[in-house]
C-alpha cells in the first residue's frame, strides 16, 4: 500500500482588506495505491474456491476552497482478478462436470473493473457559534468492465447521477469536576444531520442490463451522527 498526501497550499495570498475572490484560495490533494494477492494451493482436480486472486485499488482526490465555497473531485479504480481459470470452466459455468477439470493450461486470468468519479460543490454558512449549514450539489458516475460479460467486455458507463443535499453540524460542551491529578473534564458532543437526494435516471437498454437497479433507483436519505470527545486538564 502506498499513500501520498499534499499539504494544503494557499494561492494568491493577500491581506483581508485587499483580498479579491481569487485571493487566499487553498488547494490540497491525496492519492493512494494498494495491491493485495492471495496464493492458494490448488490440487490436481480444479476447485474454484481455491483460485489465486489479486485486488488492486487506486484513488486520487483534490480539493479547492475559496472562502466558504469548496470544490472537491475524486477518481477511484478497483480491479478484482482471478488467476489461472481453465478455459473449459468458463465455457461450462455451473454445469455438471466442471469439478472434473484438470488444473493447468489452457488457463487465463479474468478481471472485473469498476471506475468511479465524482465532482462536488458545497458552501458552508456559519450560523451561531460553531453551528454550520452546508448545502451541496454533486455529479457522479460509474463505469464497469468484466472479462466474463459479453455486454461489458469493454467499459460501459452507468447514467451520471446528480445529487443535492445539506449538512447541519454543531458542537455542544459540558464541563465536569476533575478527579485524581486532573483539575477538570471537558466533554464535547458534535451532532451532524445530513440529507441527500438523487432523482431517478433514464438508462439505455444496455445500461439497464449491465447495472440493473443500481442505475435506476432514486435515493432520498437522512442520517444523524454523533461524535464525542473527552478532554482532561491537569
Amino acid at each position: 500500500t502506498a499513500n501520498l498526501s499534499l499539504s494544503s497550499m494557499t494561492l494568491f495570498r493577500a491581506p483581508p482588506n485587499r483580498a479579491r475572490v481569487w485571493n487566499n484560495m487553498t488547494v490540497g490533494g491525496s492519492s493512494s495505491l494498494s495491491r493485495r494477492t492471495v496464493d492458494k494451493l490448488q490440487a490436481d482436480t480444479f476447485n474454484a474456491s481455491v483460485l489465486d486472486t489479486e485486488v488492486q485499488d487506486a484513488s486520487v482526490r483534490t480539493t479547492l476552497s475559496m472562502g466558504n465555497l469548496s470544490l472537491s473531485q475524486s477518481l477511484e479504480m478497483n480491479a478484482n482478478t482471478t488467476l489461472g481459470v481453465p478455459e473449459a470452466y468458463l465455457v461450462l459455468g455451473d454445469s455438471a462436470g466442471k469439478n472434473e477439470l484438470i488444473t493447468g493450461a489452457p488457463a487465463r486470468s479474468i478481471t472485473d473493473q469498476n471506475l468511479r468519479w465524482s465532482l462536488s460543490l458545497g458552501y458552508m454558512q456559519q450560523l451561531v457559534g460553531s453551528t454550520t449549514l452546508t448545502p451541496s450539489v454533486s455529479l457522479s458516475g460509474n463505469s464497469f468492465q468484466s472479462d466474463t460479460s459479453a455486454l461489458a467486455s469493454s467499459f460501459v458507463g452507468a447514467p451520471s447521477r446528480v445529487s443535492v443535499g445539506a449538512s447541519l453540524k454543531t458542537d455542544l460542551y459540558g464541563f465536569f469536576p476533575g478527579f485524581g491529578s486532573y483539575a477538570a473534564i471537558r466533554h464535547k458532543i458534535s451532532p451532524s444531520l445530513s440529507w441527500d437526494w438523487s432523482p431517478e435516471v433514464e438508462p439505455t437498454e444496455l445500461q439497464r442490463t449491465v447495472f440493473r437497479s443500481r442505475a435506476l433507483q432514486p435515493t432520498n436519505g437522512l442520517s444523524l451522527t454523533f461524535n464525542q470527545t473527552f478532554e482532561a486538564k491537569k
